[in-house]
Order: structure tokens, then C-alpha cells, then sequence
């Protein structure tokens, strides 16, 4: 999910699991959800990005997930 500017915004993710958003320019916080897994059963790497748009594409905001 992404948060920021007050709302949460709509996002796609492909067979590869590569993810986008589109998004107005600001602050926002990118945080990965596993939604056919509870909290318990899994973690993120890092736990979340904060990143900053500006009229530019972003890259590189990766995700491990490790189950347990």
C-alpha cells in the first residue's frame, strides 16, 4: 500500500511481482502487504520505504519477504 496526501491511492501489480503507483507529487510511504497472509506468518525487508515524487518515475523500492 502507499500512503500520503492524506488518502490511499490505487496501485497494480504485474506476473513478476514489479508494482506501481500513480501518484501527484509529495511524500509518501510505501509499505508491502501480504493480504493472503496474516501478519504473523510473514515479514517484510525492509518494512517500508519513504520516498519523495517529483515529477519523476521512481525505482528500486524492493521488497524481501520471508515467511515463516
Amino acid at each position: 500500500e502507499i500512503s500520503g496526501g492524506g488518502k490511499m491511492w490505487s496501485w497494480s501489480l504485474d506476473e513478476s511481482g514489479v508494482y506501481k503507483f500513480v501518484v501527484p507529487n509529495g511524500t509518501y510511504t510505501v509499505t508491502p502487504r501480504d493480504t493472503l497472509c496474516s501478519p504473523s506468518c510473514a515479514t517484510f525487508n525492509p518494512p517500508d520505504h519513504t520516498v519523495a515524487v517529483n515529477n519523476a518515475s521512481l525505482s528500486g523500492l524492493d521488497f524481501v519477504v520471508y515467511f515463516r
